[in-house]
C-alpha cells in the first residue's frame, strides 16, 4: 500500500468516525502505527509514516524495528543493565517506549518476524564469542540462542567458509518470516575476499551459494527464494572502491545469473528488495568530466526494467519498507533525511534533525 493510498483511506476513516456517536468513536481509538526509527540526538525516535513522534527512548543506537518492537545498541539504562555491561542489546515496546529485555554482550540488532525475533551479533570484545564471528536470536521474551557459529580458521568452531581465518561476519540480510539468513564472510578491508553463506535459522545448516572470493552485499528475497548480491570485478581510484556486477541466485545455489554488469563507470550495488521483484539500490557512474554521481533506482529482476528514484543528490544510506513500497534515505553528510513513495514518486521531508533511519520490516544488515 502506498502512503498516498493510505493517507487517502485514513481520510475516509476519519469521516467515518466522526459520523459515529462519541461513545463508538472512543471505542475505535487506535495507537499510532510505527512505522520508521531514527536516531536524534543521544535518543532513538518511533515515528508513523507520517513522521508523527509516537516515542522516545534514551540512549538507543543503531535502532531496527518490526512490528510493535524497537531494538539497539543500548549504553545505559533499560531492562535489568548492569552497570558493568559495555556491549548490549535493548528491546523497547515501540508504541509506549517501556524497557522490555536486555541480551549482554551483543550488538547490531535486527528485529525480525513483526516484532516476534530479534537476531543479533557478538560483542567486539570476544566475551560472547572469542572468534566474534557468530549470529544469535533472542525471541520475544529475550530468550536467547546461537543460529550459526563460523571459524576464523581451520580447527576452531564453526563453519569454515575457508579464508584461512581472515574472515568474519559482514552482513546479513533474512526473509519476510526470519527462516533463511545470507550472510556475507570475508575480508572487506585489507584483502578484498568474500563470499555468501546461506543459513537455516533453525537448524543452522549453512548453504555456500558462491565460491571465487568476490561476492558480497546479499539480499534476500521476502519469500526467501532468490538472493541478490554483488560480485567484484575490480577496485576503482581508490583500493576500497570496489565496482561490481549485480548478480542473482536461488537460495539452494542454482540458477546464478547476471542482472546488470558493472564498470568503474557504472555499476549497481548494495541492493536491498522493494517486493518479490524489485530491488531498491545505489547506481553509482562517473560524467564525461570524471565527477562521480550516486542515485537510487528501482530495478525489476524479471524484466531488467531500471527506473531512477533520485537525480544526482547523492544519497547514501537508505531503508525499505515494503508494506508501503517506501524507502527513506539520507543525503551526503546531513542531518535529515526524505521519504520516497517509489511508484507515485511522492516525497515527504522527515525530520531534519533525524540520521540513520529503520524502517519497519526491513530485515538487512547493516
Amino acid at each position: 500500500m502506498t502512503w498516498h493510498r493510505f493517507r487517502s483511506i485514513v481520510a475516509l476513516s476519519t469521516a467515518v468516525l466522526l459520523s459515529l456517536p462519541l461513545s463508538s468513536t472512543a471505542a475505535s481509538d487506535s495507537v499510532p502505527e510505527p512505522a520508521v526509527a531514527y536516531q536524534s540526538g543521544d535518543d532513538t525516535v518511533v515515528a508513523t509514516s507520517a513522521g508523527e513522534e509516537i516515542t522516545r527512548i534514551p540512549v538507543l543506537f543503531g535502532p531496527s524495528l518490526d512490528g510493535n518492537i524497537v531494538a539497539g545498541d543500548g549504553v545505559g539504562g533499560g531492562a535489568g543493565i548492569a552497570p558493568t555491561s559495555a556491549w548490549i542489546v535493548v528491546a523497547h515496546d515501540a508504541t509506549t517506549g517501556d524497557a522490555l529485555w536486555t541480551v549482554f554482550d551483543a550488538r547490531f540488532p535486527t528485529v525480525l518476524d513483526d516484532g516476534n525475533a530479534v537476531a543479533f551479533h557478538p560483542s567486539p570484545d570476544g566475551a560472547r564469542d572469542p572468534q566474534v564471528n557468530s549470529l544469535w536470536m533472542a525471541d520475544a521474551a529475550g530468550n536467547e540462542r546461537l543460529v550459526v557459529q563460523f571459524a576464523n580458521g581451520p580447527g576452531l568452531p564453526g563453519y569454515d567458509p575457508g579464508f584461512e581465518g581472515d574472515n568474519a561476519m559482514l552482513s546479513v540480510s533474512f526473509d519476510e518470516d526470519a527462516s533463511i539468513a545470507v550472510v556475507a564472510q570475508g575480508n572487506d578491508v585489507s584483502l578484498f575476499i568474500y563470499d555468501i553463506f546461506a543459513v537455516d535459522v533453525a537448524t543452522g545448516a549453512v548453504t555456500r551459494l558462491t565460491d571465487g572470493k568476490k561476492s558480497r552485499s546479499p539480499a534476500v528475497s521476502p519469500g526467501g527464494e532468490r538472493v541478490v548480491f554483488g560480485w567484484d570485478v575490480g577496485p576503482c581510484e581508490i583500493d576500497y572502491i570496489r565496482a561490481s556486477n549485480l548478480m542473482i541466485i536461488d537460495s539452494d545455489g542454482s540458477n546464478e545469473r547476471q542482472l546488470v554488469a558493472g564498470t568503474c563507470e557504472s555499476w549497481i550495488h548494495n541492493a536491498r528488495w522493494i517486493s518479490d521483484g524489485e530491488v531498491v539500490a545505489f547506481w553509482s557512474r562517473d560524467r564525461a568530466d570524471g565527477r562521480r554521481l550516486t542515485d537510487l533506482v528501482l530495478l525489476d529482476v524479471d524484466t531488467g526494467t531500471m527506473i531512477p528514484l533520485t537525480r544526482s543528490n547523492k544519497p547514501w544510506f537508505f531503508t525499505v519498507d515494503r508494506d508501503t513500497e517506501s524507502i527513506a534515505y539520507m543525503v551526503g553528510a546531513r542531518l535529515g533525511f526524505t521519504f520516497l513513495d517509489v511508484r507515485s514518486r511522492e516525497l515527504t521531508r522527515g525530520p531534519t534533525d533525524g540520521w540513520l533511519p529503520a524502517m519497519t520490516g526491513d530485515h538487512q544488515w547493516p
